[in-house]
């Protein structure tokens, strides 16, 4: 598929199974963006929940909730949100009418090796980004700067390249059974000469999912001015719908180009996909 007609397949298949999708979503993502609006508030002011607000909020403990939730988005809400939609995606393609319960199960099973994978990404561009900034402190200590404008750049286009390369580390773990630098090394030769295409269809969908959760989070974010310290609950609503209706279709983006890449460079059809979903990750 082009790039328009993946993007068009996404669009279609998030229409039509787009309560399950919503849900898989709404049930962790909710709660969690309402906490987190709730402690940002707690620590800097009043909730209009008390009656005395807090007025000695701290820089420390504004830090201390940004890396704490963080964590908990990186360690535990990441990954099993991509364990569920990724199964829930994969089951729809294949054919299969996706169900809550059952996807939450299969994520809780396989939340581990997703995180694995994804951490594995993370550390490795982490790393990147780390002996650059050794490589740039180098360089202004010998009066090299503008060396250190090179040594970032590279660091941003490596960084691209593994994005990208190993953005069907999950797909291939949820699907095909492997795990860890094993779905990671599957994940870069299935996308080995479609760099670009993919590429091209990930930034335009992220800036389809962009502009459309900007509107849900910026709109109510501007109504809330209106409702003072009690505010943060239209922030919080529209910070959670926004997530709810744009976290699913981003990964659907990938899935599709996992399944597609499959078809161009293996010859795979949809029945012999459907039956290998079945074998290695039985709901």
């Amino acid at each position: 598929m082009r790039v328009g007609e993946t993007l068009d397949a996404a669009i279609h298949l998030y229409r039509m199974h787009w309560k399950t999708f919503m849900a898989i979503v709404a049930i962790v993502s909710v709660p969690f963006v309402f906490l987190q609006h709730l402690s940002y508030t707690l620590v800097g002011g009043s909730t209009g929940l008390t009656e005395a607000p807090a007025q000695d909020a701290s820089a420390g403990g504004i830090v201390g909730v940004t890396v704490s939730f963080a964590a908990l988005d990186l360690l535990l809400v990441r990954p099993f949100l991509t364990a569920a939609i990724v199964r829930a995606v994969a089951a729809a393609y294949l054919g299969e009418v996706p169900v809550v319960a059952p996807v939450y199960s299969f994520a809780v099973r396989h939340l581990a090796s997703i995180l694995w994978v994804l951490l594995l990404g993370f550390l490795a561009i982490a790393a990147i980004f780390l002996a650059a900034f050794g490589f740039s402190v180098v360089f202004v200590t010998v009066g090299a700067t503008p060396l250190v404008i090179v040594v970032m750049l590279a660091a941003i286009g490596i960084s691209v390249v593994l994005y990208v390369r190993w953005l069907f580390g999950p797909s291939v773990l949820v699907v095909e059974g492997l795990r860890g630098s094993a779905a990671l090394a599957r994940s870069w030769r299935l996308s080995s000469k479609a760099f670009w295409k993919i590429a091209g269809t990930m930034v335009l969908g992220s800036i389809l999912t962009s502009v459309i959760g900007g509107i849900f989070a910026i709109v109510p974010s501007l109504l809330s001015t209106w409702l003072g310290s009690a505010g943060w609950l239209l922030r919080a609503a529209g910070s959670a719908l926004a997530a709810v209706v744009t976290t699913p279709f981003v990964t659907m983006v990938a899935v599709l180009l996992y399944f597609d890449q499959r078809i161009r460079k293996e010859g795979m059809d949809l029945a012999i996909m459907s039956r290998e979903l079945d074998t290695t990750t039985p709901l």
